[in-house]
């Protein structure tokens, strides 16, 4: 089952459980970074046998999946929409459909906000610290002439 909500009403992406332990997600993603990556991280309401989902952030859980499936194909991926957009254009972001993608829940079950804001800090200072480096490096260098 896909099941289609309005965009920019939250989290649209619904997680059913699967025999081996993984997870098939199925929904819309209206803004999704590093669409070329080869893995992501994502939040997903897992539904009960009765396709209920929990609402609110509570009922998040973060998944990873990787973007390819072994034969090389997307992994249940499609691409609806490239973004038009202002910033880094070597990234590309974009509007996914996701159906049947298979992923692996790694936060405990409704706890997927605070898993994804711990990652997002540390991308936050990484990122942070690799463009201030190159920076002193220049100014340093700029001392010495």
């Amino acid at each position: 089952m896909l099941r289609y909500l309005r965009p920019a009403h939250g989290t649209e992406t619904i997680a059913q459980a699967q025999a081996d332990g993984t997870y098939k997600l199925s929904g819309y993603k209206w803004f999704s970074s590093a669409t070329d990556a080869d893995m992501t991280l994502t939040l997903a309401r897992i539904c009960d046998a009765h396709g209920n989902t929990v609402p609110g952030s509570k009922g998040l859980s973060l998944f990873y999946l990787e973007t390819r499936n072994k034969d090389g194909g997307l992994n249940g991926i499609q691409i609806q929409k490239l973004k038009n957009k202002l910033g880094t254009r070597q990234l590309p972001t974009a509007e996914l459909l996701l159906d049947g993608t298979t992923a692996y829940k790694i936060s405990d079950e409704g706890k997927g906000v605070s898993s994804i804001s711990q990652m997002l800090t540390m991308t936050r200072i990484h990122n942070s610290l690799f463009s201030v480096a190159p920076m002193r490096r220049y100014y340093c260098q700029v001392q010495n002439t």
